[in-house]
């Protein structure tokens, strides 16, 4: 996700803070994968982790399905556009 589309979806309040978020998330998750990988190589197989794989891609493909590409931004933000848009008609 890149910086812009965080601040379309989340407004210019939140958008630093999900993506601040999401920079700490991808190295987690990276640490787990391997953690998983390291710890737990006698226990799962091969086609065990493609299995486990395929169903997390399956589960992102219907939550995308689901997903609203809307603005998610707070009242404030709402409130400065109406008045902003109502300078712009008066000016």
């Amino acid at each position: 996700m890149f910086p812009t589309a965080a601040v379309k979806l989340f407004g210019i309040q939140n958008g630093g803070q999900i993506f601040t978020i999401m920079f700490f998330a991808v190295p987690a998750s990276a640490i787990a994968g391997f953690l998983v990988i390291h710890f737990g190589k006698g226990y799962i197989s091969t086609s065990s982790v493609f299995i486990i794989g395929s169903v997390l891609t399956a589960i992102n493909i219907v939550l995308l399905y689901f997903y609203k590409d809307t603005e998610m931004v707070s009242n404030k933000t709402n409130e400065l556009r109406k008045i902003r848009e109502q300078q712009e008609e008066s000016i």
